[in-house]
């Protein structure tokens, strides 16, 4: 899986540490929000994984249902002009 860029992770963390002083009136320093941040890394990441490949899958299939009816409208009847 894809890591997060230096800039992404900084953003994670500093978020994760707003949410805990929003949430509970802690500080939390940069190693307690690694820590955190890496436990749901590894809990939560591939589950929104494996749901972004199904969402791609299913939008795969729908827009090839789509080619299907497209194909069968460029046919022909079968019946030639006359």
């Amino acid at each position: 899986m894809k890591k997060l860029s230096n800039e992404q992770r900084q953003r994670v963390l500093e978020a994760l540490q707003q949410t805990i002083f929003d949430v509970r009136g802690e500080d939390i320093g940069l190693l307690q929000a690694e820590q955190l941040l890496q436990c749901f890394e590894e809990a939560a990441a591939p589950l929104y994984y494996n749901r972004g490949v199904e969402d791609a899958g299913r939008m795969v299939l729908e827009r090839m249902e789509g080619l299907d009816e497209d194909i069968a409208s460029l046919k022909q009847s079968g019946r030639g002009r006359r």
